[in-house]
């Protein structure tokens, strides 16, 4: 595996095992999602706002860049109010990183607030220490937040970005959209070709 990516930036290689663990997390997680057989898996693009993406952030550390988000979903009215939100998803980021690998960070929480999966999607303007689980400064950071009885569809998404973000050309397609537009279309082209 490259220890370079494709801008030639000088990253730590992920190893062999980093990966097979970060393919079994997503394959524990896909089963998961599947085991609520009532509940149709959702497209990510249709629970992404255009505003609610944004590239690149103004922030550049990881606690600001979710607060940034949080307040992209409170200001397109997807969330009553960005503080408690903010709240429960900086105090899940505290427990646990969210930096899952390969450059791709996830905050999430469960929490009172949104009435459905809200989505947020922050390019940084340089990678951000995330204290990734393969010590990969991430290039990606797509919050979820979801209220307390939506596990399903929580975990499905969660499954969905892993899927999607193991996929190299993904992963350069992401890295080049020029703006929010191009990454929401990244994002709807992957998805069909992920499943």
């Amino acid at each position: 595996m490259r220890g370079n990516d494709e801008f030639g930036t000088s990253l730590p290689s992920v190893s062999a095992k980093t990966g097979a663990i970060i393919r079994a997390a997503v394959s524990i997680l896909w089963t998961i999602a599947w085991t609520d057989a009532t509940n149709i898996i959702m497209l990510l693009s249709q629970a992404i706002d255009s505003r609610c993406v944004l590239v690149p952030t103004v922030a550049a550390e990881r606690f600001a860049i979710i607060r940034e988000l949080v307040e992209s979903l409170a200001a397109a009215g997807s969330i009553p109010e960005a503080d408690s939100v903010a709240r429960a998803v900086l105090a899940r980021e505290e427990m646990r990183s969210t930096g899952i690998g390969y450059g791709l960070a996830v905050p999430h929480a469960k929490c009172d607030g949104p009435a459905r999966l809200c989505v947020a999607i922050g390019r940084p303007p340089a990678p951000v220490d995330f204290r990734s689980v393969d010590g990969r400064p991430c290039e990606l950071v797509i919050l979820l937040v979801s209220p307390p009885n939506e596990t399903a569809a929580h975990v499905q998404t969660l499954a969905r970005i892993s899927r999607m973000w193991l996929k190299d050309d993904f992963r350069l397609s992401i890295r080049q959209a020029p703006d929010a537009q191009s990454m929401l279309d990244v994002f709807r082209s992957g998805e069909n070709t992920t499943g």
